[in-house]
């Protein structure tokens, strides 16, 4: 008859095993992987809407440039692909994803010669 009774003494310290190894789960997902995520979209948006406002910016500059110029000139409005715009917003995007993973990069560097 005592074997049940340890069994089930055995399960409870099982039982409570895993809701700590969950509740520390729960969270570390919510606290620390949930806030870069969330940063990381604050990020990502705020980007998008910057290459936006640029894109914006810069097809007004060019229609407004290409409606002051003589008719000859005006036809490179023409001759351009439709979505030139977009295009020079995707080079843009690039650059700047290029610039943030370069001071990321120096970011890390300093941290680690901080270290060392």
């Amino acid at each position: 008859m005592p074997l049940p009774i340890l069994a089930l003494a055995g399960l409870g310290a099982v039982t409570a095993f895993f809701q700590s190894v969950f509740k520390s789960a729960i969270e570390f997902f919510f606290t620390k992987a949930f806030k870069r995520l969330v940063y990381f979209g604050v990020f990502v948006t705020a980007i998008f809407l910057a290459i936006n406002v640029l894109y914006g910016k810069l097809s007004g500059y060019l229609s407004a440039v290409l409606a002051g110029m003589p008719p000859e000139i005006q036809m490179l409005g023409y001759i351009l692909p439709a979505n030139t715009g977009e295009c020079i917003g995707a080079v843009i995007g690039f650059e700047v994803a290029a610039l943030v993973y370069t001071f990321a990069m120096k970011t890390i560097n300093i941290k680690m010669a901080a270290v060392n």
